[in-house]
């Protein structure tokens, strides 16, 4: 058997300098040929330069867009196993870029682009081989030269790159998703609704609900769409219809009478090449009651939210129970654990960890997009979607101001969730119930009761409302399963939660609801309320008091992008 194939998506883009003319005696890139490439993998960022390259026996060819500047190479190698991005923040210079396979001296066109991303970026998104060389060429329109980074960024499809994957949506809903790394799919070139399909895209499924249905993307589109829509199975689509710029401004809209309990098929791609992020809204003229979800969270510094909606902050740093139902799935069980630790005169959660059955996914904030997956180490993201006892979980990557927002999502049925996300250093764990909540109705732990939304002790009797002596409680035991990849912070027997100096706590708390400027860490670093106010104006009401307190709390704006 010969080597497996592989599929890997590249979206590559060049930064580059204002254009300056080439100085006489000024060295040749060493890149400058072919045979020199400079090898660059997944998570690179390269500097380099075209100023004084030569032009190269394939200008004046053409690879996707006219190559007819100077140019210098690179060498990347097929990871086999995941879809790579390339990128880079601003472009102040019109650049093209090449991608090409075979030999030096025998090269075959991959894929080329010319502003096919961000501003004068350029993008191209190609499928390889397993260990083949790919060789990147990057050079300028015209005769322009300059400086420029290239970055090679390695992430795992959309979940929903294909039609049988199609991810549910309802009437009134608003889903996120994003066409970055998909694939054109096996119907593109085909036209729906007088709208040629020439782009990767992803899938949605609607059921009808028997009256007329607008679907749309939203405002925060980062790319021109195109939509679609079909009914039939995914190996025998019939068009429904398709639309290109229809809604406000370079947004799509199909609007159509649906029939009810009739699957349709939604595709959202872009024009021509293009990808990005986008929001997906359905509407109906008729839209059945959707069951009211219960939501059990924890996040922010830390702030909770039990299943019935009761608000408490625990400032203690140890390993707590947030969740525990060992009778989930026909005993199977399910155990969510967090791990806070103290900075300043408050809390956050660092670390979380789900375990379903034998598997476990533990996650991590920072930078360093920390996880580990049955307690093996990982970062790339190129493991998902993965399996953690018997659930798919589905991983994306979104962008919140200049960080970026990690989201793990646990589809449990029935409308049922557990999402762990992470933005800087927090991390936040969402469990979502329908109903009687099938997967939650024995659970115990930092959540409360779900049938009584009682804050109930280990004896399942004693409810306690002092959150300190709630949080206390639910204290990982030395008799329960240590569940992080290593122990850290305090431990029980030895050990209680850490709680801050009580002074600096009050302080900090009597001072939140105060238009003053809030000074809560030795940095001297100080936000205004109003500043704060204005930050989170765009969390839901329930939620706005509680990110304006982190962002009061950590001296940090950008804090509101995590609500």
């Amino acid at each position: 058997m010969g080597a497996p194939f592989f599929k890997l998506c590249a979206l590559l883009a060049v930064l580059v300098a204002p254009v300056a003319p080439v100085v006489l005696g000024q060295q040749v890139p060493e890149n400058d040929v072919c045979n020199f490439a400079v090898d660059i993998s997944c998570d690179d960022v390269l500097s380099g330069s075209t100023f004084a390259a030569n032009l190269d026996a394939v200008d004046g060819s053409v690879c996707g867009t006219p190559n007819d500047a100077p140019g210098v190479w690179y060498k990347l190698m097929g990871t086999g196993d995941d879809f790579v991005v390339t990128e880079t923040i601003v472009a102040t210079f019109n650049t093209k870029l090449f991608v090409y396979e075979g030999t030096c001296g025998s090269l075959t066109c991959v894929g080329g682009n010319n502003n096919g991303g961000i501003g004068k970026l350029s993008q191209v998104a190609f499928s390889s081989t397993l260990n083949t060389e790919y060789f990147i060429l990057v050079s300028g329109s015209g005769e322009q030269t300059g400086d420029f980074e290239l970055s090679v960024k390695c992430v795992p499809p959309p979940t929903n790159d294909v039609c049988n994957n199609a991810v549910d949506i309802r009437c009134d809903d608003v889903l996120s998703g994003s066409t970055i790394t998909a694939n054109l799919d096996a119907g593109d070139g085909s036209v729906c609704g007088n709208t040629p399909n020439d782009a990767p895209g992803v899938w949605y499924k609607l059921i009808g609900t028997g009256g007329d249905v607008v679907v749309t993307e939203t405002i925060v589109a980062t790319f021109n769409t195109k939509l679609f829509v079909y009914k039939g199975p995914c190996g025998s689509l019939i068009c429904v219809d398709g639309d290109n710029n229809g809604g406000i401004g370079k947004l799509s809209k199909v609007t159509f009478t649906s029939t009810l309990d009739v699957e349709y098929f939604i595709l959202v791609s872009g024009s021509g090449e293009q990808t990005g992020d986008f929001d997906l809204s359905v509407v109906s003229t008729v839209c059945p009651a959707h069951p009211t979800p219960n939501l059990g969270t924890a996040g922010g510094d830390p702030h909770f939210k039990t299943w019935k909606h009761d608000k408490y902050d625990f400032h203690g740093a140890c390993d707590m129970v947030m969740l525990s139902n060992p009778e989930f799935d026909n005993n199977k069980g399910m155990d969510v654990h967090i791990r806070t630790k103290i900075r300043f005169s408050w809390s956050y959660i660092e670390s979380a960890i789900l375990k379903i059955g034998e598997d476990t996914l533990e996650i991590m904030g920072g930078d360093m997009r920390r996880y580990w997956i049955n307690g093996v180490f990982g970062s790339s993201g190129k493991e998902f979607p993965i399996k953690i006892g018997g659930y798919t979980v589905d991983y994306v990557k979104k962008d919140r101001g200049a960080s970026k927002q990690r989201i793990y999502t646990v589809d449990l049925g029935n409308g049922e969730k557990v999402v762990l996300r992470t933005y800087k250093d927090f991390v936040s764990v969402d469990l979502m119930a329908v109903g009687d909540g099938d997967s939650f109705p024995d659970s115990v732990g930092l959540m409360g009761s779900y049938t009584t939304g009682n804050k109930l002790a280990r004896d399942g009797e004693t409810i306690l409302n002092d959150p300190i002596a709630f949080g206390q409680e639910w204290q990982v035991l030395e008799d329960e399963p240590k569940l992080f990849h290593s122990l850290e912070g305090p431990q029980q027997p030895f050990q209680q939660c850490e709680m801050p100096a009580m002074r600096r706590l009050n302080k900090g708390k009597k001072r939140l609801g105060q238009p003053e400027v809030i000074d809560m860490q030795p940095t001297g670093i100080v936000i205004t309320h109003a500043a704060a106010e204005a930050a989170c104006a765009h969390a839901p009401g329930e939620d706005r008091d509680v990110c304006i307190f982190d962002v009061l709390a950590t001296n940090d704006v950008e804090m509101a992008g995590a609500y």
